[in-house]
């Protein structure tokens, strides 16, 4: 298996009701692995465009870290996993296709 170079934070999330009963992400965890960055490819940038979204990067993680978290940290910038792929030639490992996460004031984060 190829060298894990990066470092990322998966996210644990959970909903709850704001002050004004609105529904909220809240964190509850951080959980510390190891990663690869790679490419978006093409297919992926023209697949979520047409869903209205960008993505920026593209983490490979083992299988076994990811347990359908929403959100991740990369280098200091907190992203969300839009899309997840598990190849079935090598499915210890996973890939998240990740956009920058929007922030309250509609600016990126």
């Amino acid at each position: 298996m190829a060298g894990w170079g990066g470092i990322a934070f998966l996210i644990q999330t959970e909903a709850v009701l704001d002050s004004a009963r609105r529904p909220q992400k809240k964190d509850t965890g951080r959980k510390r692995i190891y990663c690869n960055k790679k490419s978006v490819r093409q297919s992926e940038f023209y697949q979520a465009g047409a869903q209205g979204k960008k993505p920026e990067i593209m983490l490979e993680v083992r299988t076994a870290n990811y347990h359908d978290e929403e959100f991740i940290e990369f280098r200091d910038v907190r992203y969300h996993i839009d899309r997840t792929y598990t190849p079935d030639k090598d499915p210890d490992k996973t890939e998240l296709i990740l956009s920058r996460q929007v922030v309250g004031n509609g600016k990126q984060g």
